[in-house]
């Protein structure tokens, strides 16, 4: 007789710790569900910028390679590929940009640059980074040591081996305070 109400005793323990592990599993799987649904983008909304919508041409366009283009590449030293419909162009150690029609867009002026991304472009002058828009307009001052590309609307930028983020006007959304990014 003893044996038997032990094992009841251990049987019942045993369902009880079964139960208890299902309902913690489906309660993680119902709240993980809800956080899913609830921090998912909506797909009806629109999160470009401004600047994303004049960006042109789109992936599957292709670059015609015209009399005026090849004229105009010829003119400079190095020509990159296009990116956002502008290719980054070098003539006597400057950078800068033209369009598919060979227009220069971005006048060489600049020390280095990075293709155009999302829109944006880095830029440097006299050992800072900054960006451009693809008018050319500069939309954030060349003032950080190092910047990554504009990615989702944020760029990592770094100023005396600190790394921080700013927004597509140069809004600073995380101070530099970061040793790595």
């Amino acid at each position: 007789m003893v044996s038997k109400k032990y094992n009841n005793i251990a049987t019942k323990g045993k369902a009880k710790s079964s139960c208890l592990v299902v309902i913690t599993l489906l309660l993680l799987i119902f709240v993980g569900g809800a956080l899913w649904l609830f921090l998912s983008p909506d797909p009806d909304e629109d999160t470009t910028s401004d600047a994303e919508q004049t960006v042109a041409p789109t992936p599957n366009d292709t670059i015609e390679i015209t009399p005026a283009l090849t004229e105009a590449a010829n003119s400079y030293d190095e020509l990159y590929e296009f990116s956002d419909g502008l290719a980054e162009v070098a003539k006597d150690r400057l950078y800068g940009f033209i369009n598919a029609k060979g227009e220069a867009v971005v006048p060489p002026r600049y020390d280095d640059a990075h293709s155009f991304a999302n829109g944006f472009a880095a830029v440097s002058l006299n050992d800072k980074w900054g960006f451009i828009n693809a008018k050319g307009e500069e939309v954030v001052p060349c003032i950080y040591d190092r910047v990554s590309d504009y990615s989702e609307g944020i760029a990592a930028v770094c100023k005396a081996d600190k790394w921080g983020f700013i927004d597509t006007t140069g809004k600073v959304l995380f101070p530099p305070r970061l040793r790595r990014c």
